[in-house]
């Protein structure tokens, strides 16, 4: 029950994942991947403000602080490191909104899913590797919900998974 009326309390938590124990091309080792990033966004007008929060021992599988920001319009989770051949789960947010329906989703909106467009996506992190001659090398990936790869800097038609989430 709601204790205040006309306001929804939510919690969304993504998926595990499980990143990769090996990076498949010869001679290049796998390390890992850092700063991993999720960004939400929301209505200003129904969210309530100061509601969002990380569900304490909700998250497993990497290392690192994971902090929440509120920008006003995006709920940013940041911070997770994960290792080789780890199954990890970001932690679970908690909030409140004014509307009955929930209305969070993947930040899509703009060049947020524009392919490569690294700076600007919802899903990123930085991937680590060991490479002959270089040393340890680390790559900007990030992904879109979107079922067919396109060009660079191509705003591809998303899938479902663009759409509003489910608690």
């Amino acid at each position: 029950m709601n204790a205040t009326p006309g306001v929804n309390s939510y919690t969304l938590q993504p998926g595990s994942a499980t990143t990769p124990s090996s990076s498949g091309v010869s001679g290049v080792t796998f390390l890992g991947i850092d700063d991993v990033r999720l960004v939400y966004r929301y209505d200003p007008a129904t969210f309530v403000a100061g509601s969002a929060a990380l569900v304490a021992g909700s998250g497993s599988g990497y290392t690192g602080t994971v902090t929440l920001t509120d920008t006003g319009s995006q709920l940013i989770v940041d911070g997770a490191d994960v290792g080789v051949g780890v199954t990890y789960q970001l932690p679970k947010i908690s909030f409140q909104t004014r509307n009955s329906a929930l209305d969070v989703k993947f930040d899509t909106q703009g060049t947020a899913a524009q392919m490569y467009n690294f700076s600007a996506n919802y899903f990123r992190f930085t991937s680590k590797a060991s490479v002959p001659i270089f040393g340890t090398v680390s790559a900007p990936t990030s992904c879109i919900p979107a079922n067919a790869v396109g060009a660079t800097g191509s705003y591809p038609a998303l899938n479902s998974g663009a759409g509003v989430l489910h608690p």
